[in-house]
Formats: structure tokens, C-alpha cells, sequence
């Protein structure tokens, strides 16, 4: 079965509106539950990912996507990326995705970031390509590339001035930390953590998901170690990406968090 997913796009060109991160997450979430029903195991296994994301249908776009995670990758300046998403005009409804594998061999969570990454950019930026290839509208295409180092979560809501390329790599990232680590599984581990742990809330609730937060600055600091690697573990992410989505999510405030 394709994954199917629906979201906001410009009827005229096939391309996403302008999107919340909470819309974006929805997004994530919907396709991760098409590629890993298990809601106990919260980490996705690369293979499950690859061999779920073959086929989909975005929009009532219908696509295929193949997966290459064998070769080197670099994008049009020669510059060496952790992976690429293009599209062949000459091949109208397929979708070439290609991992870094050589450089990303022996590093897990990387491999896993990467590709979810990528598969973002399959979700949100194939339907308008193959739109256009098909006839449906008049688009441009393009390619993606996802530089070495540059999967970091990008503070959108404190900038007005983003490039169309860095709105794209910027959703991108919201969707791959979403399939990842999805906010209202994030928000349960973590409060089983904090009751087990005895970890005082903030007196803010979280501005985002329904509930409390935590103050990293008011937890032990060993107990806030230990938790940001509990959670890497059983995600199987790094604790900085973790570090990253809690912040997100409103869900443990540091001086690192992102505005809203």
C-alpha cells in the first residue's frame, strides 16, 4: 500500500502553504504511522523506513521513490551531502532519493536523521514535481541536498527572511524530527521519567502540548543527563536531538529553546 497524506497546498502549483510546525508534526506523524504501527517500539529502523516509502500518493498525487544508500552523494556544486532528493523529468513519476552511505556507515542516528530528512523532502516537495511533469501544473522542479552538519533544527519563528531553500531544508527538519521522536509520545516517556524521578514541573505549562513542562535549570544535573539519554536510547537519536525536540515540544526549557 502507498503512504497516503493530505496537507495545505497552492492548488495552481502543487506546493505546501506556508505551514505550522504543530501541521507540519501531523504531517510526520500520519506517515510514520504507515511505516511503524508499533507504538511501543519507538525507535524506526532504517530498513522499515526505506521499504515503507516506496510508493505514495500526497495530495492525490500518485508517485514512486526509489532509495539509494550504497554510493557517495554530493549535490551540483561537488560539495559532499549526507543525501539528495531529485527528480528526472524524463522519468515522470519517480523520485531518486540517495543516502550518504559510506560516510554515514557505523553512525546510527545519523543514518536514521538523514533519512527522515530526506523522506520529508519526498512528502512535501515530490507532489509539485510530478505535478508538473504530468501536466497537472506549471512548476518548476528542483533538487534537494542536505549538506554534512546541516540537520539542526532551524528557529524559524524568529526569522522572516528565509530563502525558498531554506524553508524547505527548515520543514524538512520539522518533519524528521516529528517521524522521529513524534511530540505526544516525546511528552508521555518523559513524564514517566519525571514521576519516577521526582522531578519538579515548571509553573508554566507546556505553550505547546496540553500539560506541564520542565525547567532543565531546576533539574539535578545528573538527573537531567540521565534523562536526555534514557530518551536518546530509546529512540535511537542522539541526546542533542532529543535535547532539540523536547525544546520544540515546550516540554523542557533550556537556554538553548527555540521561540515560538
Amino acid at each position: 500500500m502507498p503512504i497516503t497524506a493530505d496537507y495545505p497546498h497552492h492548488a495552481d502549483t502543487a506546493e505546501p502553504v506556508t505551514m505550522t510546525a504543530p501541521q507540519i508534526w501531523a504531517v510526520a506523524n500520519r506517515v510514520r504511522r504507515q511505516v511503524h504501527a508499533d507504538l511501543a517500539e519507538r525507535a524506526i529502523d532504517v530498513g522499515a523506513i526505506i521499504d515503507g516509502a516506496s510508493g505514495f500518493s500526497i495530495n492525490g498525487i500518485a508517485f514512486d521513490a526509489f532509495w539509494d544508500l550504497d554510493h557517495a552523494v554530493a549535490n551540483e556544486a561537488g560539495d559532499e551531502v549526507m543525501g539528495t532528493t531529485e527528480y528526472d523529468p524524463a522519468d515522470p513519476t519517480s523520485i531518486m532519493v540517495s543516502i550518504n552511505g559510506p560516510v554515514l556507515a557505523g553512525r546510527d542516528d545519523l543514518l536514521r536523521s538523514t533519512v527522515a530528512h530526506e523522506l520529508g523532502h519526498v512528502v512535501f516537495e515530490a507532489p509539485a514535481w510530478i505535478a508538473k511533469a504530468t501536466g497537472q501544473v506549471s512548476v518548476s522542479y528542483c533538487a534537494e541536498g542536505s549538506t554534512m552538519g546541516r540537520l539542526a533544527e532551524l528557529p524559524v519563528s524568529r526569522r522572516t527572511n528565509l530563502t525558498a531553500h531554506e524553508i524547505r531544508e527548515a520543514r524538512a527538519n520539522e518533519f524528521m524530527g516529528g517521524f522521529l521522536v513524534p511530540p505526544q509520545l516525546a511528552k508521555v516517556d518523559l513524564l514517566r521519567i519525571a514521576k519516577r524521578s521526582r522531578m519538579k514541573p515548571s509553573p508554566r505549562p507546556s505553550a505547546i502540548l496540553q500539560g506541564p513542562a520542565f525547567d532543565a535549570e531546576a533539574i539535578d544535573g545528573s538527573a537531567g543527563e540521565d534523562l536526555l539519554f534514557e530518551l536518546a536510547e530509546r529512540y535511537r537519536v542522539s541526546e542533542a536531538f532529543i535535547r532539540v525536540r523536547l525544546s520544540r515540544y515546550d516540554l523542557l526549557r533550556t537556554e538553548f529553546s527555540h521561540g515560538r
